[in-house]
Parts: structure tokens; C-alpha cells; sequence
């Protein structure tokens, strides 16, 4: 059994659909928190 990420989000999306809305949560706060530290850092 892999424990790579696509697999893994694969399996439980299969199990519950709502782990698709965690996923992509945890997209959307991540790509926000990037984008917040990238403007940051340019600010400086």
C-alpha cells in the first residue's frame, strides 16, 4: 500500500465526499498564507 498524497486523498474522498471540502480547504489556506508571505517579503 502507497502512502503517496494523490492516493491518500483518493481513498478518502472514495470513503467521504466531505474530505474533499477539507482538501481543498487546506489548499486554499495554504496557497493564502504563500501569497500573504511572498507580498510580505516584498513589502521589505
Amino acid at each position: 500500500m502507497r502512502m503517496d498524497l494523490p492516493s491518500l486523498v483518493a481513498a478518502g474522498a472514495a470513503q467521504s465526499p466531505p474530505a474533499w471540502f477539507g482538501v481543498v480547504f487546506a489548499i486554499g489556506v495554504a496557497a493564502l498564507v504563500i501569497a500573504q508571505y511572498i507580498r510580505f517579503r516584498r513589502r521589505k
